[in-house]
């Protein structure tokens, strides 16, 4: 099931305004034009923001659990390793906000590691320890 971007920020604001707390996250698997791309990425939008912390803190938690199988692609230009973009879930919630890209699935080592479920365990709990570090 596919919801339009407009109703998960709906949603999300909703949730926002109603309880003052939460964060909205947004995971996929990517995919390039050459099927050659590999690694994860995490997007928060342009300028410093509390989503940059939680994005950072994810980064840390896939590299620590993950990194020696898997490419870390990231953007340190700024001083963190977090990927912006004008993506409109990003730029649209009212709470931090990350977009996370596990991977290529149309690259055949990624793609394997997709389907590994050690793996896919691993970027969830990476997942659920960087909301709670965030949180706490």
């Amino acid at each position: 099931l596919d919801m339009p971007l407009q109703w998960r920020v709906d949603q999300a604001n909703w949730y926002h305004r109603n309880f003052k707390k939460g964060v909205f996250v947004s995971s996929h698997a990517n995919a390039s034009g050459n099927h050659r791309a590999r690694g994860f990425e995490v997007y928060t939008s342009p300028g410093t923001t509390r989503s940059d912390r939680l994005a950072e803190l994810l980064w840390e938690q896939v590299e620590g659990l993950l990194g020696d199988r898997i490419r870390m692609r990231s953007d340190t230009s700024d001083g963190d390793h977090d990927k912006e973009a004008r993506f409109f879930v990003l730029t649209k919630t009212l709470m931090p906000a990350i977009l996370i890209e596990h991977l290529f699935f149309d690259q055949p080592d990624d793609a394997r590691l997709l389907m590994d479920e050690e793996v896919v365990e691993r970027f969830a709990e990476a997942q659920v320890r960087a909301i709670l570090r965030f949180a706490g």
